[in-house]
């Protein structure tokens, strides 16, 4: 696994927001061929409308689709993992529609699969 770098000097950790939005078109769709994901689909991999979520670093974090109870199932869930880019950066303020489900800090190391963070400076 690479090393998460915020610059030479700053040891503090990177946060990362998971942000959830309903959407009526799969939001999925501009990757090609894929079938995107509705609100039921997260509800029954999680467990119900609060449960654990696997992050794309492959770790486990509680979320509450709760903000959602009520919309229809079959509603395309866009779910976006949102990465500072210094300790210092502020998330910017949830779109209309948009539902923050969690903030955490990052691992301090990114998997082999993921591209390499680039460098602010």
């Amino acid at each position: 696994m690479r090393a998460m770098t915020n610059s030479d000097n700053d040891t503090r950790p990177l946060r990362i927001r998971i942000v959830a939005e309903l959407k009526t078109h799969n939001p999925a769709a501009r990757y090609g061929d894929y079938p995107g994901r509705t609100l039921g689909d997260y509800i029954t991999e999680i467990g119900g409308i609060r449960g654990t979520l696997i992050d794309n670093y492959d770790q486990p974090r509680e979320v509450s689709l709760a903000a959602f109870d009520g919309a229809d199932p079959n509603t395309y869930l866009d779910l976006m993992f949102i990465e500072q880019t210094s300790p210092d950066a502020e998330f910017d303020p949830p779109e209309d529609g948009q539902v923050v489900l969690a903030e955490y800090d990052a691992p301090t190391e990114r998997p082999p699969y993921m591209p390499p963070r680039s460098d602010p400076r």
